[in-house]
């Protein structure tokens, strides 16, 4: 007996936040690729009325350069010395893999309908 692949239809609607996530990351997994929780709009309340979510390599690979002046945190005046400095390899910026951002405009934006 075969499992029936996942789809996603324009207007199809979802009992829950929870069963779209779940239902687009299960798309996503059968198609090949992975996603991540991105833009969230919130009512006045704090309930969430709108959630996209896009394919995890969705955005712009940045260059070496822009990787260091963007760092957060860090002033033109600071250096980072690995002695001194008692952070674990894997957050000094030792060992910088390259991006996996392709510019993959993969868009799933569910929005929550009015009740009644």
């Amino acid at each position: 007996m075969a499992t029936e692949k996942c789809t996603l239809i324009p207007e199809q609607l979802f009992d829950s936040q929870e069963a779209f996530i779940a239902h687009v990351k299960r798309f996503a997994v059968e198609n090949g690729f992975n996603v991540r929780l991105d833009d969230v709009e919130r009512d006045k309340g704090g309930v969430i009325r709108k959630r996209d979510i896009v394919c995890s390599s969705e955005g712009a690979p940045r260059g070496k350069d822009a990787k260091r002046e963007e760092s957060p945190g860090r002033s033109d005046n600071e250096s980072v010395d690995a002695v001194t400095t008692p952070k674990s390899v894997a957050h000094s910026g030792a060992h910088r893999r390259k991006s996996m951002k392709t510019g993959c405009r993969w868009l799933a934006r569910a929005s929550r309908q009015p009740s009644g």
